[in-house]
């Protein structure tokens, strides 16, 4: 694949392309069956990493890898710059420079989509706090083409956000992470006044039901939503700035082994491709 070195015979690479003069980076995993090419094409999953971590961390925080393979999806997990995304107001040396994320993700949603046949009705986002912010932006600015995102400890910031169509949203936050409130959130808004505007923003209810309680974890998903544009948040009691059911970050609170984030969140992307 242009652009790209295999690392091991696993179907893992190191890829590189360079997007305003910038040469950037990401880590790509391809299904165990490419290069066979399915007549329904490969489901590809972005996978963003926090701020002041790295792709290779957050390929180990969330075993995205192997649970996306023994499904047939595939998976990239890009490096931002400075450690860190331009999701909107916040965060880091990314937002400060003006970093363009968006053109990144879609430089290389098109780099990668011909060598592995991408179905284009199946690609989506995921990330953790400031990753999570970034899948955000992608919903709010490219929901044309990315059919559902997943957040872990992550927030919508992005003004104005004017998604073209509904996008399904999958939402995980711990009550007591330090990092990015549940509760308070950035600019005030935490994480149950977002997913409540994204149920708005869907056309579903403002009332929720309890799809699963397991130990520390409620998941609660918003009644009455439009054909395939589910909203659903995850609450973690107690629980830290971490991937839920992952390997934990040190310091950074209590992780769950009540619930597998990444298992949950594929099953939530196969359940959503594009209308």
């Amino acid at each position: 694949m242009e652009g790209c070195t295999a690392r091991g015979t696993s179907g893992d690479f190191d890829c590189s392309l360079t997007v305003d003069g910038v040469e950037r980076r990401f880590d790509l995993h391809a299904p165990s069956n490419w290069p066979q090419r399915p007549a329904a094409g490969v489901p590809l999953v972005f996978n963003f990493h926090g701020l002041n971590t790295t792709a290779a961390l957050q390929r180990y925080f969330s075993g995205m890898d192997q649970a996306a393979d023994a499904r047939g999806f595939a998976v990239v997990t890009p490096e931002g710059i400075q450690m860190s995304w331009n999701a909107g107001v916040c965060c880091g040396g990314a937002t400060a420079a003006g970093v363009d994320d968006v053109a990144f993700t879609l430089a290389i949603l098109q780099r990668v989509s011909g060598a592995l046949c991408v179905d284009s009705r199946r690609v989506f986002s995921t990330g953790l706090s400031n990753g999570g912010h970034m899948s955000y932006r992608l919903a709010c600015e490219q929901s044309a083409v990315f059919a559902a995102i997943a957040s872990v400890s992550g927030l919508e910031v992005v003004i104005p956000c004017a998604p073209q169509r509904p996008v399904p949203v999958l939402h995980f936050h711990g009550t007591s992470d330090t990092v990015v409130s549940y509760q308070v959130g950035i600019a005030g808004l935490g994480a149950e006044a977002i997913v409540q505007r994204w149920a708005q923003r869907n056309g579903c209810s403002a009332a929720t039901t309890t799809v699963l309680q397991r130990g520390d974890v409620t998941c609660r998903q918003h009644l009455d939503c439009p054909q395939d544009t589910d909203v659903a948040l995850c609450t973690i009691s107690g629980g830290g700035h971490q991937w839920p059911g992952g390997e934990s970050i040190p310091l950074l609170g209590h992780n769950t082994s009540d619930i597998s984030a990444t298992q949950h969140i594929l099953d939530f992307f196969g359940a959503h491709p594009m209308p």
